[in-house]
């Protein structure tokens, strides 16, 4: 006789009611997004949020109390999200209450998905659920003394690496991987190989907010071209 559960696995997946779910929400530096609910009978909670449009993005805490009144916090997470990468992570239930923020700095009203669901997935760190991190350029053409990125589609924390293939070995770009901010500008950099002439493919580690390469065409006067990958699967 078959055990366990429909799926074959010796533990259900089940998720409780939604504590946030929002799909229009418009997200405004004088309007933050919030909700609150009591978590303690789940192991885990599922997140999504993703904001919408290009030059604009957010910052999402999770926040975990012991008490009804949000009085005693014991932990919490947080992301910065720049739209239009986008976040889905299952995260370990820290207690028993819980808050679910985002912010932003855009003044204009952006609509946001904002998901919070209590479910029965064990997990010891939080596990990044988005599929396909990764971004690609083929043969691309950085136009002279111009600057061209691309960013990955997911915020995730963990290992990943990045391939440099070079058109021509004039070695007038320069690459470099950052951390970017809620609007996708340049926070933190992460690697940086410049005067690129051969082929290089380097590991790299993100951290909890966007992540973009950025190519620079050093050239005044002509364009020069590389293929590229980045890719940062989260752990």
């Amino acid at each position: 006789m078959t055990t366990g559960y429909p799926d074959w696995q010796g533990s259900s997946n089940a998720t409780g009611v939604p504590i946030a779910n929002t799909t229009t929400f418009a997200l405004s530096s004088a309007n933050a997004f919030s909700a609150q609910g009591w978590i303690s009978s789940y192991p885990s909670a599922r997140i999504r949020a993703f904001p919408s449009g290009s030059a604009q993005g957010c910052t999402v805490t999770i926040s975990y109390y012991i008490d009804q009144t949000l009085t005693q916090l014991v932990g919490s997470y947080q992301w910065i999200i720049p739209a239009p990468a986008g976040l889905a992570v299952i995260v370990p239930n820290l207690g028993p209450y819980v808050v679910m923020a985002a912010t932003t700095s855009t003044v204009t009203p952006f609509s946001c998905i904002f998901q919070l669901t209590p479910q029965i997935t064990s997990c010891a760190s939080p596990r990044y659920v988005g599929v396909g991190n990764e971004a690609n350029m083929l043969n691309l053409s950085v136009p002279a003394s111009a600057t061209t990125s691309i960013m990955l589609p997911f915020v995730v924390e963990g290992p990943g690496h990045w391939t440099l293939y070079p058109r021509d070995a004039a070695a007038k770009l320069n690459c470099v991987v950052w951390e970017v901010g809620q609007g996708g500008g340049q926070a933190r950099k992460i690697d940086e190989i410049d005067s690129l002439a051969a082929v290089s493919n380097r590991p790299l580690w993100g951290g909890n907010q966007g992540i973009a390469l950025f190519v620079t065409n050093t050239d005044a006067a002509a364009a020069h071209a590389l293929d590229a990958r980045l890719l940062l699967d989260g752990r």
